[in-house]
Order: structure tokens, then sequence, then C-alpha cells
């Protein structure tokens, strides 16, 4: 790493404001829980992912959680992740969001709707 990297990278304060949104889905498909902490210029710093499935499904939700984390730093506006991210196909599921219920592509998708909604909100 050269020192111009260094003054770049994302120095985390103590405290974030964040949200978790937990998708339960109607199906056996264990939980999906998505954190999503944003820095006090209102942009997304950091997503954690976590399902109650087996190790795999652990470092799939680790994987993605610290990927869609980096682009969310890295980027001015990640609206084009949430879009990638919700254009992915998966076993699909209803489940509820809130007081309505959806039908989500997949655990991936899922994910970009919690981003999506975490944007939305100011």
């Amino acid at each position: 790493m050269q020192e111009n990297d260094k003054k770049t990278l994302y120095q985390r304060p103590l405290e974030l404001q964040g949200s978790t949104f937990k998708i339960k889905p109607s199906t056996d498909i264990p939980a999906l829980y998505v954190t999503i902490n944003k820095g006090e210029d209102g942009r997304i710093r950091e997503v954690f992912v976590n399902t109650g499935g087996g190790p795999g499904d652990l470092e799939f939700a680790m994987v993605l959680g610290r990927i869609a984390s980096a682009v969310c730093r890295m980027v001015d506006n990640p609206e084009f992740l949430v879009k990638e991210l919700m254009d992915m196909f998966g076993e699909a599921f209803w489940a509820k969001t809130g007081e309505n219920s959806m039908m989500f592509n997949g655990r991936v998708h899922a994910v970009g709707w919690c981003l999506m909604k975490a944007m939305e909100k100011k």
C-alpha cells in the first residue's frame, strides 16, 4: 500500500447510526438479517449480512457484506450496486417487509432491497 492510499482509507468513527432489516422467508430458507450503518454524511459505510444457515451460508453472507461495504465506501452513489444485486436470481421466496409481503428473487436480491430502503432513508 502506498502512502497516498492510506490517506483515502475510511477511518471508522466509534459509533455509526444504522438499521437492521429482518427478511424472514415463508419457506424453510433461514431468515436473513441485514444491518446497514451510515456515516455522519448519510452515506452507507458498513453492510453486515447474517443468516441462520450453515457454514457455507455464513461465508456467503460475510463476503456479500464486505463487498457491499467496500463499494459503498468507494463510490458517491452506490445505486448501481443496488440494481446489480436486485437483478440477481436465486431461490425465490415470499417474505414480510413490515406490514406487507413481497417476492424476492433470492437472498442477494433481498440484500439489494435492504440497501435500496436504507438509501431512501435520509
